[in-house]
């Protein structure tokens, strides 16, 4: 490619942005055969190659923040003092970047006592002009000052979608301010991130109101007797040199000492053959086979050396494969000849377009087909553009392929296809039972071990294609329309595209699960499930309102009280959300012991960890003193600790769930409808969001009480739950042999107490409530590797006295220890472990060099078949139960599923007898050499039910 000298595009890029973004966004470790850990690496390289081919850049450099302390931190002690430390394992490989990175001649900027936004800053400033246009990638928002016309700031959204702020999209998302606006509007907000206090009471929407109204800082500064409302103006007129000591740390230094010549920076000067080389050093080969195929100009393709080095310039999405048949299906006469071929090919895959994410409000908007042989259709129903299909007559037309048990469909997340298309059934009157909905590509994508299981994601590692994120068709944010007000043309070629990559995956992991004997796991178990969770879904849990509603006032006053308690007993003002201030009252003013307290960059951490680790300390310490009376000093310490810890529990109840659930109820049903995940963990457990329900509140005093407001809606109904007593420990039981720990569970006794008997070598009755305690302790924590520290940490034991603990526990229950020594074994050597169903976990963490993620390694190791198998048993129970007819006769409703628990609605005159089909069935879904018990509880609200 040769360069246009009268249109560059410079590519800056905020390294250290990139590789912590990599870092966080990438959750389990990429080891390479060298056992080093990479996953920022190919992170920051795998986004790079991205950029590079989306923006066809000219020219390329990143830019690194110094290791040292900033102008800033002079200007400011705690600048940024509240940030947690770099992770070792990302500071080795932010060295190695930055280390190899001058090797391909790309170049990598670092200047001493400024940060990388001061260097992007006078760099941008320097060379953007109207022929050269400037694109900084980064997420730092402090950027958007720097914006103009001739400088964009680049960045990515969690999906992967790439943003572009100019002007206009800064004047839409900072409500009419432009970016000359922008250090202002941070000076008066703060900048949490970055330690930055602004004026208490200004958040966003002032800061706007105010510079929308006075246009600068120091207009409002003069200005101040012109605000009418009298809290914010005492605000303003008391902290106002708060927000000009923040403008000092926010305003990008335009003038560091960098000097770039464009001529290094060219795309063109990228050393082809150490790139490659750097690659494969890292093991690094999908990224190698992406190589030939982005458009870096003069970069050869690694895969065929013959190639022209020239690559073509193309828009990225145009590499989708153009031997598809895109054919949009806009008559019936249409859709009854594809329905003929559907019935002839006996398996297609299809996907639902839809208004909005919301399964449970959304409008069905269309239906792409594919059966694979490059083919694909779309069926336009409910687009703004007349050209639609009927609605009604072509899901009556369609009704009899999605019954037909002889016509296998497939799906990248039947979960919600499945539930678009039966609420858009329902919602016409027009009863439905579709049948063999049964490949899910995203849940054998799970199931297989791929760690990046979007359709898109999986498409572009797989087949090297990167299809368009839907937010580049209809936007995002405000400005976001739905998709039916685009032209069907459009919406076709991207809805045919998921269906027939869909088709493509199903072909390539319906042989993969068969070669790894997954295919009956898959069948069996994770397809039977799906039609049980839509209906769950459809359920919801109904909550009460009015108690939601009082609960608000009650906690916002109790918190309140508790905020003025704190300051009254310590005398002096503080601000308890403050990690700084709750710090310092701690450790100076308290003066309390920080041993065994982390240390950050601010000060000793005050994170709930550590206030237990307090509480703990003063709590031995009164245990060990003669005196039965704390003295005055130790009271006044333990009772601020408590108000710590009540403070927040109260605050976080409140906004998770006080203030947030009345917001997510179904105005249709008058219920709260979450979102089972089955492909969303490593060891196969369900998981729940939007809302997590799951993470129901603890049964603190507090947490009833929120508890409480999950409550039936009619009188003659009631909940009723079903939990497995202790499963986790008689899966162990299962996989260890260990003949204690089996005729425990054989004799039914309280595993603790047994434990604790065992190991005191005392009789049951004589185990006390200490001992039961640290018994406990050992039998969830051992086996997950809690070390002598963690044991003395939970039991205010010492050490050497939490390692005799465990030597003692492993000396009687011995067959447990040959578990845990052989499952590490079995990971080493196989790379994998797996449940007692089948499912497998590779772990990579097992290959590297550094200890303590090899560590980590095997306890994961450890803990996934047993908590892998334990998920598996409440499914299996889940699929006996829903094929019950004696259950199916009570009408009960399964509504939530929480790990090892069930929980069920239903009449009363009925809960007996689901109680004795409860009993009947859960027990035995599976044979284990110790038997499963069950707990049953019920209650009209689960405050009620322990």
């Amino acid at each position: 490619m040769k360069i246009n000298n009268n249109n560059k595009i410079v590519l800056l890029i905020d390294g250290h942005y990139l590789m912590f973004r990599s870092w966080f966004g990438i959750p389990n470790p990429m080891i390479n055969k060298n056992g080093i850990e990479v996953r920022a690496i190919y992170g920051f390289f795998n986004t790079t190659f991205r950029l590079i081919n989306t923006l066809n850049p000219t020219h390329l450099a990143f830019v690194f923040d110094p290791k040292g302390p900033t102008f800033r931190n002079e200007l400011y002690t705690e600048y940024k003092a509240n940030r947690s430390e770099t992770p070792e394992e990302l500071k080795k490989q932010l060295e190695i970047i930055t280390s190899k990175l001058p090797l391909t001649n790309i170049k990598s900027i670092i200047v001493d006592n400024y940060e990388a936004d001061d260097v992007l800053g006078t760099i941008s400033k320097k060379l953007g002009d109207a022929k050269t246009k400037i694109l900084i990638y980064s997420g730092d928002s402090d950027l958007h000052q720097l914006i103009d016309d001739n400088i964009h700031i680049i960045t990515t959204s969690r999906t992967g979608e790439i943003i572009k702020y100019n002007k206009h999209l800064i004047k839409e998302v900072y409500e009419g301010l432009n970016p000359n606006q922008i250090v202002d509007f941070k000076s008066l907000t703060g900048d949490t991130s970055d330690n930055i206090p602004g004026i208490p009471g200004v958040g966003k929407k002032t800061a706007i109101k105010l510079l929308n109204e006075f246009k600068t800082l120091d207009s409002l500064s003069q200005n101040l007797d012109l605000i009418k409302q009298g809290k914010l103006k005492n605000n303003l007129l008391e902290h106002f040199s708060n927000s000009l000591k923040a403008k000092q740390l926010i305003e990008i230094h335009l003038k560091a000492p960098v000097e770039l010549d464009l001529n290094d920076i060219e795309i063109l000067n990228i050393d082809n053959e150490n790139l490659i080389s750097f690659l494969k050093e890292l093991d690094f080969n999908s990224l190698i086979q992406r190589l030939g195929k982005i458009n870096i100009p003069g970069l050869s393709d690694p895969n065929n050396d013959n190639k022209n080095n020239e690559s073509k310039i193309t828009n990225e999405y145009e590499k989708t494969p153009h031997n598809i048949k895109l054919e949009v299906i806009d008559s019936i006469s249409k859709l009854n000849n594809l329905i003929k071929i559907l019935i002839q090919k006996k398996e297609f895959a299809l996907d639902t377009e839809t208004s909005s994410l919301d399964v449970m409000n959304n409008e069905l908007v269309g239906i792409s087909f594919s059966y694979g042989d490059s083919n694909g259709f779309y069926l336009p129903l409910n687009h703004v553009e007349d050209n639609n299909l009927p609605l009604k007559e072509s899901l009556e037309l369609l009704k009899p392929i999605l019954e037909s048990s002889e016509i296998l469909k497939i799906a990248h997340n039947i979960n919600f296809d499945l539930s678009v298309l039966n609420n858009a059934y329902k919602n016409l009157n027009i009863k439905i039972n579709i049948k063999n909905f049964n490949f899910d590509t995203l849940i054998a994508a799970n199931l297989l071990g791929y760690r990046n299981i979007g359709l898109k994601e999986l498409v572009t590692n797989l087949f090297n294609i990167d299809l368009e994120p839907i937010t580049n068709i209809i936007g995002k944010g405000k400005s976001q329309i739905s998709i039916g007000n685009k032209p069907i043309n459009e919406i076709a070629k991207y809805a045919i595209n998921d269906a027939y990559f869909t088709y493509k995956l199903k072909q390539k992991f319906e042989n993969e699960l068969s070669n790894n004997n997954l295919d009956k796991l898959f069948d069996e178990l994770e397809i039977k499930l799906i039609p049980i969770l839509i209906q769950m879904q459809s359920e919801g849990m109904p909550i009460n309102l009015n108690l939601l509603n009082v609960l608000q006032n009650d906690f916002a006053n109790k918190i309140s009280t508790i905020e003025s308690n704190a300051k009254t007993l310590i005398q002096e003002e503080i601000n308890l959300n403050s990690p700084q201030q709750l710090s310092k009252i701690l450790f100076e003013k308290l003066n309390l012991s920080t041993e065994n307290i982390k240390k950050t960059k601010s000060g000793y951490s005050t994170g709930s960890e550590s206030i237990t680790e307090l509480i703990n300390g003063l709590t031995y310490k009164f245990k060990e003193s003669k005196s039965f009376n704390l003295s005055f000093e130790d009271n006044t310490k333990i009772q601020f600790l408590n108000y710590i810890q009540e403070y927040r529990e109260i605050s976080k109840l409140l906004s998770t769930y006080v203030m947030t659930l009345p917001k997510l109820l179904n105005s249709k049903t008058n219920r709260v409808h979450t979102k089972f995940n089955q492909a969303g963990t490593a060891t196969g457990r369900l998981s729940s969001s939007e809302p997590n329900l799951q993470n129901i509140p603890k049964r603190t005093n507090y947490g009833k009480l929120v508890r409480s407001s999950f409550a039936v809606q009619k009188e003659n109904n009631e909940f009723v739950s079903a939990d497995y007593s202790q499963i986790e420990l008689r899966v162990l039981a299962h996989f260890s042999e260990d003949p204690n720990l089996k005729n425990a569970f054989l004799k039914g006794e309280d595993i603790h107490n047994f434990t604790a008997a065992t190991m005191y070598e005392c009789d049951l009755t004589n185990v006390n409530d200490e001992m039961r305690r640290i018994a406990k302790i050992l039998n969830f924590g051992v086996l997950y590797g809690l070390s002598p520290y963690g044991i003395s940490k939970q039991t205010n034991l010492s050490v050497n006295k939490g390692k005799e603990f465990i030597e003692l526990y492993f000396k009687r229950f011995g067959k447990i220890k040959d578990y845990i020594e052989n499952t590490k074994e079995e990971i080493h050597n196989k790379g994998y472990v797996e449940t007692l169903f089948g499912r497998k976990r590779y772990i990579d963490e097992i290959k590297s060099n550094n200890a303590r993620i090899r560590a980590h390694g095997e306890r994961m190791a450890v803990n996934m078949p047993i908590q892998g198998t334990a998920a598996e048993i409440i499914k299996i129970a889940m699929i006996n139960l829903n094929n019950s007819k004696d259950y199916k006769k009570i009408k009960g409703k399964m509504l939530l599923q929480i790990h090892d628990e069930l929980i069920f609605e239903c009449d009363k005159n009925n809960s007996k007898y689901l109680t004795n089909i409860l009993s009947k069935i859960m027990p035995n879904v599976v044979k284990l050499n110790v038997p499963l018990t069950i707990n049953i509880e019920k209650g009209q609200n689960l405050g009620e039910m322990s």
